[in-house]
């Protein structure tokens, strides 16, 4: 299965590029946004989704694994597919989707084309607390900060787990610790954490 190609991107295609591995040109389908920021006949690499429907072998490229995971999430929604999973991609940039997703935010998502009310809230109750294991690349200095944030809830529903208790509870107790408690440190978290579960 592949999951990554690096190769020449040589020329944009309605939807997507078509990406010179190797003299093996390859169609892979993008997200708008990300077809305008590759460079024709520069090197490019592209994280890709394989997928395999009736006959024919579709592959999707993706800037990065986080893309990639949110498309995946994105595609197992009722009402989305594929095709509209790259339409909310090319809509925002991946932290603005999380973040709307995180917060429940469904009216921002309206903003994509095909996304109406009642999808939108669809999505954001079934991905709100799935999409906290996706950490997006930080830009700027709140954004590091958000990811550092989530990346500590990460390992601490992980430590959770292992120490027995289920994840949906270990999520909650979690969330009150860094956002109730200010727990900035693994450790701290742990401890409010297990306070919170007593």
């Amino acid at each position: 299965m592949i999951r990554k190609l690096t190769g020449i991107a040589s020329s944009a295609q309605e939807d997507g590029i078509l990406l010179e591995v190797g003299g093996v040109g390859y169609h892979i389908l993008c997200a708008e946004r990300l077809r305008a920021a590759i460079p024709q006949g520069k090197p490019a690499t592209l994280w890709i989704e394989t997928i395999i429907r009736d006959e024919t072998i579709l592959l999707f490229g993706f800037e990065n694994p986080q893309q990639l995971q949110t498309f995946r999430l994105l595609n197992k929604v009722q009402g989305v597919g594929q095709k509209l999973a790259l339409a909310i991609l090319s809509a925002f940039p991946l932290a603005d989707l999380i973040r709307a997703l995180r917060s429940k935010d469904h009216l921002v998502l309206t903003a994509a084309p095909g996304v109406g009310a009642r999808l939108a809230s669809r999505i954001v109750n079934e991905l709100s607390e799935k999409i906290l294991n996706i950490l997006p690349a930080p830009q700027n200095a709140d954004d590091l900060a958000n990811a550092e944030a989530a990346d500590l809830l990460v390992q601490a529903i992980s430590a959770l787990v292992n120490l027995g208790y289920p994840e949906h509870a270990a999520r909650r107790a979690a969330l009150f610790a860094i956002n109730e408690q200010s727990a900035q440190k693994l450790d701290d978290v742990i401890r409010a954490s297990l306070k919170e579960l007593a």
